[in-house]
């Protein structure tokens, strides 16, 4: 075993290749080092953040890219040195409430100042989890889907004044619509044994029906479409490949890639064919 002390985002060319990579430190973006370095066949393994979620994600190489291979939610502290990638949030309410995104201001602090202070719009969408079920790919499926997407972390105490009533206290899915804002709601019981929840959507601003209603359409669609599939892929690019170079998907461009989180198409079910004779129904 060897131990180095160096700065990380280089990694330690005098000993490539190597056949397995593991990063632990949140890393925003994968610097070539890491790419070049990595034998062919070779796993990279690494906590990185795309589009203000944190998910492990284990990569290799295919031809002339990274494709990831699997992925598993996880928490590590931010890398700093070279690689530093200082995430500036839109305060929404002090430091109580924020707002995260790729971008350094996903949609202008200006619109979305006192944004709620306003009333809040409800939209549930009758889709349930069970308690203790795992929901975590329709966090990526909201990221990929919706373009303004953000992430809106919360103080418990603004939970506890009754200010936000969001699903989780950290990177809580939400998008950011014009002055609007809309976030995933705390899942609501369903049954008195409080073993199933729905997911919903809370809105705030101008347009909070519409801003509400539209996340809660696109859980709709997670759980009709992807929530049984075989989940994302995230495709890691070098930063000069041309739009038409990259899979279809959500693209997230970083200093040194371009990434692409991108879903399957949902596999369609034909209907039966009615039997001879039958009524249809």
């Amino acid at each position: 075993m060897r131990v180095l002390c160096a700065d990380g985002e280089f990694g330690a060319a005098e000993y490539e290749p190597f056949d397995r990579i593991i990063v632990t430190v949140s890393a925003w973006d994968i610097p070539p080092a890491w790419t070049g370095q990595l034998a062919a066949g070779g796993r990279l393994v690494v906590p990185l953040r795309f589009r203000g979620l944190s998910r492990s994600w284990a990569f290799e190489h295919a031809g002339g890219h990274l494709a990831s291979r699997a992925h598993g939610m996880c928490g590590f502290v931010p890398m700093k040195g070279a690689g530093e990638h200082e995430a500036r949030p839109v305060r929404l309410h002090g430091d109580d409430v924020s707002l995260f995104s790729d971008q350094p201001d996903p949609s202008g602090a200006g619109p979305l100042s006192g944004v709620l202070a306003g009333p809040r719009e409800e939209a549930w969408s009758g889709v349930m989890v069970g308690k203790k079920e795992p929901f975590d790919n329709q966090d990526l499926w909201l990221a990929a889907a919706l373009p303004d997407f953000a992430v809106l972390t919360a103080r418990q105490e603004a939970m506890d004044s009754g200010l936000v009533s969001p699903s989780w206290l950290m990177a809580t899915p939400a998008l950011a619509d014009g002055s609007s804002l809309a976030y995933r709601a705390r899942l609501r019981p369903v049954n008195p044994e409080r073993t199933r929840f729905e997911f919903g959507a809370y809105g705030h601003g101008p347009d909070a029906a519409r801003a509400a209603g539209r996340l809660a359409e696109q859980i709709q669609i997670w759980d009709r479409d992807y929530r049984r599939g075989p989940g994302p892929c995230l495709t890691v690019h070098p930063a000069g490949t041309p739009d038409a170079g990259l899979p279809d998907g959500r693209v997230a461009d970083k200093r040194h890639t371009r990434m692409v989180l991108s879903w399957p198409e949902p596999a369609r079910v034909a209907p039966a064919p009615e039997k001879e004779g039958m009524e249809p129904r």
